[in-house]
């Protein structure tokens, strides 16, 4: 019988989707004002692969992943995917653009684990 145990600590990262790809330096900045520093990101690139955002988000959308320093608790991702529903409020509400939702931001994780 397995024994449980303490979760180990998660490589947390962020998806960010936006069709105003000119904020994406400030956003970055916001994640990191709440997550800590970034250590690595990703290309920005087309998300041409649904139009299931279109209605709310508009066409044209990019999206950029961000990966973070400090490791979590897998616990966190409820209160950090929270975090970031507050922020897409917070930035709907600064920028002026002419869709309902002009940042998508999803957190996530990654485990690393060493398998015997």
């Amino acid at each position: 019988m397995g024994k449980p145990e303490k979760p180990d600590p998660v490589k947390l990262f962020v998806g960010v989707m936006t069709g105003y790809p000119e904020t994406i330096f400030d956003i970055k900045n916001e994640l990191e004002s709440r997550f800590g520093r970034v250590d690595g990101d990703s290309q920005l690139f087309p998300f041409d692969y649904t139009d299931y955002y279109g209605d709310e988000m508009g066409d044209r959308l990019k999206k950029k992943f961000f990966a973070f320093q400090s490791l979590v608790s897998p616990k966190e991702l409820v209160e950090i995917k929270l975090q970031t529903n507050e922020l897409e409020k917070e930035l709907a509400g600064k920028l002026e653009t002419e869709v309902a939702r002009p940042v998508n931001i999803d957190p996530g994780y990654v485990v690393f684990r060493k398998w015997c």
